[in-house]
């Protein structure tokens, strides 16, 4: 059995999208000519040349830029953690290493 389908409904759904479709439109374009966004886009614009311009300059002067600043923070953070890691290994070792001792002493006098 086939549905009937309703013209009706259809043409009611059509023009509802067309309907949101113009606003959705509106819209944009209003938010497109509004000044603020317009000075948004523009600073973001003049950061990124900056950020450019600074990055350049960094590596002609060898001096680190941010990035390279940031590596070496996370360098330093995994090396930390890791001399962590090692003392305590360390620690256990002189734990077990002072019962060993302790475990022949006992023995010794006995």
């Amino acid at each position: 059995m086939r549905k009937k389908k309703n013209p009706q409904l259809i043409d009611l759904v059509k023009r509802a999208g067309f309907q949101l479709e113009s606003n959705l439109n509106h819209a944009i374009k209003e938010k497109l000519n509004d000044t603020d966004l317009s000075r948004l886009v523009l600073n973001t614009q003049k950061k990124t040349e900056l950020q450019k311009l600074l990055g350049n300059f960094s590596s002609a002067h060898h001096l680190p830029s941010k990035d390279d600043v940031a590596n070496t923070a996370k360098l330093v953070i995994k090396t930390e953690e890791k001399i962590d890691s090692i003392e305590e290994k360390l620690l256990e070792i002189d734990a077990k290493l002072n019962e060993m001792k302790s475990l022949v002493q006992k023995n010794k006098k006995k």
